[in-house]
């Protein structure tokens, strides 16, 4: 991991990790790192080692929230655990294997919201680690098949559909399902799908084909879609617009809630 001044564009410094089965996640107090199987976290205005975090098995996914950190870990074939941490020193608040195997990061809402390898979507009280509900929502997750939450609604891209299926927060209760067109004059859906991601208006995924879909909240209907290029990553999205990788480099949608887009 390397650590760059972003005005400079210079590196700082650089960090050795062990194969990348989680994406590094950096928040505003820490920067949390897969070391060794396990978690090591980094103040993020020294880059001085904080606490770390030894699981039982190899650390996949990770997400946090103003108090808690929450963990995946899994081994292949035998299952997988979701701990919750203190924020501050990673004491362990609880853990759970009710959500069995899995290779995605978790996503913090009113509950903490993870999809198995069966493509089950878990709901999980934040306190405590119970099951609140869990549906069943696509045939074909991967470690990229993160969900999305926001004004009480739960959002998965469903590669076996095509689609993507908005559910309530509250009750998992299916709410709309939205088919992402390939955009090529076939009528069929795309075939890969990025993890969805919200905007005050919309919910933005990335197809291959179908390139940068916008739906919207409500009802699940398509607002516009960029399909000059295929997305073939998740999406990243700050103040400035919206950012993926395409075959033909990195796309940018400098206006989320438009058609255009540049490379």
């Amino acid at each position: 991991m390397y650590w760059i001044d972003i005005d400079e564009w210079n590196i700082v410094s650089k960090t050795s990790a062990s194969t990348p089965l989680m994406d590094v996640l950096v928040d505003d107090d820490f920067a949390y790192l897969q070391l060794g199987g396990g978690i090591q976290t980094f103040a993020v205005d020294t880059g001085e080692p904080a606490w770390s975090f030894e699981p039982e098995w190899t650390a996949v996914g990770i997400s946090s929230s103003d108090e808690r950190v929450f963990v995946i870990d899994a081994t292949a074939g035998e299952g997988g655990t979701l701990t919750a941490l203190e924020k501050g020193t990673g004491e362990i608040r609880w853990t759970t294997d009710v959500i069995g195997e899995t290779y995605s990061s978790p996503v913090v809402g009113n509950a903490v919201y993870v999809l198995n390898n069966e493509g089950t979507l878990y709901a999980l009280e934040a306190e405590t680690g119970d099951l609140e509900w869990r549906e069943r929502v696509t045939d074909t997750p991967d470690r990229y098949t993160i969900p999305a939450v926001r004004d009480g609604t739960v959002y998965v891209s469903d590669e076996s559909g095509g689609q993507t299926v908005a559910l309530d927060a509250e009750t998992g209760e299916r709410t709309w399902e939205a088919p992402i067109p390939r955009d090529d004059g076939t009528g069929e859906s795309s075939t890969t799908l990025s993890a969805p991601v919200c905007t005050p208006e919309s919910v933005l995924v990335g197809a291959a084909p179908g390139g940068l879909v916008a739906l919207s909240q409500s009802d699940g209907s398509t607002q516009w879609q960029a399909s000059s290029h295929s997305i073939v990553s998740n999406l990243v999205m700050n103040a400035n617009g919206v950012y993926a990788l395409s075959p033909d480099g990195v796309v940018a949608a400098t206006d989320a809630v438009s058609d255009e887009s540049s490379t």
